[in-house]
C-alpha cells in the first residue's frame, strides 16, 4: 500500500479569540513533530507551549513524497478546560 501520502513534518498553533485567516501570520506554536511511518499508527506529540486557546490549526509541512496531496484520517487534540471554565 503506497504511503507516500502520509504526513512527514505537522505543526500546530494555538490561537485566542477569532480565527486567523488560514495562512495569515500569528498564533503560538505549540509543536512541531515528525510523523514516523516506522512506528505505530497513531502517535503522540507533547506540546512545547501549553496555555488556553480557542482554537487550533494543524499545518502539513511535508509529506512522505506525493506530489499532490497528503492524507489525514484522524486527528485528536486532549486538553483541560481552565479552572474559571463552566461547562
Amino acid at each position: 500500500f503506497d504511503v507516500s501520502s502520509a504526513p512527514r513534518q505537522v505543526a500546530v498553533k494555538g490561537f485566542r479569540g477569532a480565527p486567523a485567516r488560514p495562512g495569515a501570520d500569528g498564533g503560538t506554536l505549540l509543536l512541531t513533530a515528525t510523523y514516523d511511518l516506522g512506528n505505530s499508527p497513531i502517535q503522540t506529540f507533547p506540546v512545547k507551549q501549553p496555555g488556553v486557546f480557542d482554537h487550533v490549526r494543524l499545518l502539513v509541512e511535508s509529506n512522505q513524497g506525493h506530489p499532490r496531496y497528503t492524507c489525514l484520517y484522524r486527528i485528536r487534540v486532549h486538553g483541560q478546560p481552565p479552572p474559571s471554565a463552566t461547562v
